[in-house]
């Protein structure tokens, strides 16, 4: 007898309607499970037999990731995610970091449904915003700290601080947006002179000693009354002792 003509089988896929066809309902030789990295399950196979086979990571070679289904897509995104951490931690150059953020962008960017990137696109501008403001309100107080270290170099004290607090940064700042130290050390030498450089002492004038005197300066000076005592004591006036 066949038996397997003896069990109809009830079909119901995910089209109209609900099939009858029959068959063993308990075959010898079920199919396998399917296995990550392997086809497609025989319940895709059944409702799509032309569906692409998935690769290891869960998701098919060759397909665009917009014709991809949201676990597949989640799949994509996940395994490229992985792959760029991996080569960011392995070391590598300002340049590479950039091109695999944008790169990174662009991936998270194709999954997303048009709400999620209009919404994504505000996110990323009020973020850009907040730190461009952030920046402007902290700007003053880094110059000023700027100001104070490049000037250190040069001048300090109450001199620095004079300097400082009437300085104008903006006539200071280079083209990254911070105090060019060179500027201000040039700008503070032009001023105040600079203090690496040792100044002589001014020496004092000497003359020729022609025997009309001793010379300027010093304790060599003639004293005034030693000739004339010198005179009373050999004349006799007044005694050698006095």
């Amino acid at each position: 007898m066949n038996t397997a003509a003896a069990f109809p089988r009830l079909i119901v896929g995910s089209g109209v309607g609900v099939g009858v066809v029959e068959g063993d309902p308990n075959p010898t030789d079920p199919p396998a499970d399917p296995q990550v990295g392997g086809e497609n399950s025989p319940q895709q196979q059944e409702q799509n037999p032309d569906a692409p086979k998935l690769n290891e990571h869960g998701y098919p070679d060759g397909v665009p990731v917009v014709e991809m289904t949201i676990e597949q897509q989640m799949a994509y995104w996940k395994r490229n995610s992985r792959k760029h951490e991996a080569r960011a931690n392995a070391g590598l150059s300002a340049e590479d970091a950039q091109a695999l953020r944008e790169e990174n962008a662009r991936l998270k960017t194709a999954t997303m449904t048009a709400d999620e990137q209009a919404i994504a696109a505000q996110v990323d501008t009020a973020r850009a915003e907040g730190e461009a403001a952030a920046r402007a309100a902290l700007m003053p107080v880094i110059h000023q700290a700027q100001l104070v270290g490049y000037g250190s170099t040069v001048i300090s004290g109450e001199r620095l601080q004079a300097w400082v607090s009437s300085a104008n940064p903006a006539s200071f700042v280079g083209e990254d947006g911070d105090i060019d130290g060179e500027r201000v050390r040039t700008h503070l030498v032009a001023l105040f002179g600079d203090p690496n450089k040792e100044e002589k002492p001014a020496q004092t004038a000497t003359h020729v000693n022609w025997g009309q005197g001793a010379p300027l300066g010093g304790n060599n000076k003639p004293q005034r009354g030693l000739a004339g005592l010198e005179a009373l004591k050999k004349r006799g006036h007044i005694k050698a002792d006095d």
